[in-house]
């Protein structure tokens, strides 16, 4: 089978594609950026905690990719807004060849949506999951798409 929205994508970001796990063990196929490791994102809402205020303030939208969240295939990984497409962890070897397979072509034509309209690489910081266990201050730089 042939991805060529994937690999022109790939090619043309310096992400990689992913045949590998999302959330809590998820199997799934997706982008990632091959400097963190993490999964490419298509929204952006800023949602920092009102210390004044000792409250959280309201999601502001910063940046989005409309057409890869409008035009999400059923499978995308909805708890979190990325590149990624789950699939079912099936019994036998071929099974789950055939699983990967259909969900490769739905990030493929995902994609190929995305590389239609066009995009822009965006980076944003955001603390480290294990600052967050820590609670530290540690932050890295991610990044993500959005509209041009």
């Amino acid at each position: 089978m042939s991805f060529n929205n994937i690999d022109e994508f790939v090619k043309q970001t310096g992400f990689k594609l992913e045949i590998g796990e999302i959330g809590i063990m998820r199997p799934c196929v997706g982008i990632l950026d091959p400097d963190t490791d993490s999964y490419i994102c298509y929204r952006m809402e800023d949602d920092d905690f009102d210390h004044k205020n000792n409250e959280w303030s309201e999601y502001q939208p910063l940046w989005v990719h409309s057409i890869a969240e409008d035009k999400s295939p059923n499978r995308a990984y909805h708890k979190g807004p990325y590149l990624a497409v789950l699939y079912d962890e099936k019994e036998t070897t071929k099974e789950n060849i055939v699983a990967q397979n259909e969900a490769m072509q739905s990030l493929d034509e995902w994609i190929g949506k995305i590389l239609e309209v066009g995009y822009q690489i965006k980076e944003y910081e955001q603390q480290t999951m294990m600052a967050q266990l820590m609670q530290t201050k540690e932050i890295e730089i991610y990044k993500g798409i959005s509209d041009k």
